[in-house]
């Protein structure tokens, strides 16, 4: 009766996992700030297992202003080979190129809000059967010019204070 049962729940266990999926990463990457008010970051994921993933990429600090992101792969044998599906940053987009051995993915300076996100999906190991042993790998960069606000409104906040700070000044005289 206990074999039974474990039977049983093994068959429901087999039934219930599906699809096998190559490892799925999630990593963080620090945006160094090279010159004022520039930052730039270079990352690389490498999937040992063949299968679809779907990767995603976030960004430190957060910050808002033009950023530009691509992700490359370059494979010439299927256990190298990564084929993008899709890549976007912050739901935006990624142009990407066509499947081959060499394939990109670039999003043109587009002005965003922080947190940055990159989401990559892909199949690793293109034309070999899943959880096959694998070292395909691409890498990516992203560089931001952070939002600087005008001179002008830096002169409205300044005379706003200035006249806060004379108002709190009569009420105490």
């Amino acid at each position: 009766m206990k074999s039974t049962r474990l039977a049983v729940a093994a068959a429901l266990l087999a039934l219930a996992s599906g699809a096998t999926w190559a490892e799925n990463q999630a990593i963080t990457v620090p945006l160094l700030n090279t010159t004022p008010g520039t930052y730039s970051t270079g990352f690389s994921l490498t999937h040992l297992m063949a299968g679809p993933f779907t990767d995603t990429i976030s960004f430190t600090p957060d910050l808002s202003g033009t950023i530009s992101a691509g992700v490359f792969t370059f494979g010439f044998t299927p256990a190298t080979d990564i084929n993008f599906s899709s890549a976007s940053l912050n739901g935006q987009p990624l142009l990407m190129s066509g499947t081959g051995s060499l394939e990109t993915g670039l999003l043109s300076p587009t002005f965003l809000t922080g947190p940055y996100v990159l989401t990559v999906s892909g199949v690793a190991g293109f034309g070999l059967p899943d959880d096959t042993a694998i070292t395909a790998s691409y890498s990516g960069t992203a560089n931001v010019t952070a939002a600087v606000p005008e001179s002008g409104t830096l002169v409205l906040l300044m005379a706003g204070l200035g006249a806060i700070g004379f108002v709190v000044r009569r009420r105490l005289d």
